[in-house]
């Protein structure tokens, strides 16, 4: 199957950006719908993590 290239499956989400608020709860219950979509809700798929960092104001950025 291929030539065992090593690959990581990192979803990467926005708490509380100021354009679609967002907190940790309500990504972690959308993650979790979309993972049962998908089959692979618990099945402790490897080389996958799910990151949650704060969203910045743009004004924040530039200091």
């Amino acid at each position: 199957m291929g030539d065992g290239v090593p690959a990581r499956l990192v979803n990467i989400n926005f708490l509380n950006d100021p354009h679609s608020p967002t907190d940790h709860e309500k990504w972690q219950k959308q993650l979790n719908k979309v993972k049962a979509e998908l089959g692979i809700s618990g099945s402790g798929i490897s080389y996958t993590a799910d990151i949650f960092l704060k969203a910045r104001d743009r004004s924040e950025l530039s200091e």
